[in-house]
């Protein structure tokens, strides 16, 4: 969290994630904790390199 979102803010959720607040009937408390895949280099795709429609191709509206 510090290196995603800085000492200051990754403190502040820290410290709000510890506070004990009721716990409403029935309810229980979870934490998740997420890492999201690393971004693959780009390279350039068929998509990339594609040249924009005809204007026969165009959908009319």
């Amino acid at each position: 969290m510090r290196r995603e979102l800085g000492e200051a803010p990754a403190e502040r959720m820290l410290a709000e994630a510890q506070q004990v607040l009721p716990t409403p009937a029935g309810r229980r408390a979870v934490l998740l904790t997420l890492r999201r895949a690393p971004d693959p280099p780009h390279r350039a795709t068929v998509a990339d390199r594609m040249p924009p429609p005809a204007p026969t191709e165009w959908t009319p509206q």
